[in-house]
């Protein structure tokens, strides 16, 4: 369940505005005979693990793990859908990013047969995206 605390989630969209990377990827499946897959992410990297653990315990989601020097939390796909929509008001510098990957979201989810229509409307969000950086 997850946290229902305001304060939570303009802290946390500020922390991501500073410390957060949203991506948009299209990469090979893992089952050969299905070609590639789309995933989001959204990672959150600080050299203090012990914040990552309290964002992770308050969403009830996400993987940390050691990146070099510092740790990353990492979101995927499945879990954002649920986090974006309290995100996307409180951020500011990654506002627009969190707008498109909802966009993207919401493409993945309502087809379940991946088309070359939506292919092409995730690709079109994911050079959107990469453009903002």
């Amino acid at each position: 369940m997850l946290v229902q605390d305001n304060n939570f989630w303009a802290w946390l969209a500020g922390f991501i505005d500073g410390e957060g990377y949203f991506g948009l990827f299209k990469h090979k499946h893992p089952h050969p005979r299905k070609g590639y897959m789309w995933t989001i992410v959204l990672d959150i990297v600080s050299k203090d693990r012990w914040i990552l653990e309290f964002i992770a315990e308050k969403t009830g989601m996400g993987m940390i793990q050691k990146s070099g020097s510092c740790f990353s939390l990492k979101l995927y796909s499945n879990m954002l859908g649920a986090i974006l929509p309290k995100l996307v008001t409180y951020l500011v510098l990654k506002r627009r990013q969190a707008e498109l990957l909802q966009k993207a979201l919401g493409h993945m989810e309502y087809r379940k047969h991946r088309d070359d229509r939506t292919d092409e409307i995730l690709e079109n969000l994911s050079m959107q995206l990469k453009s903002l950086r």
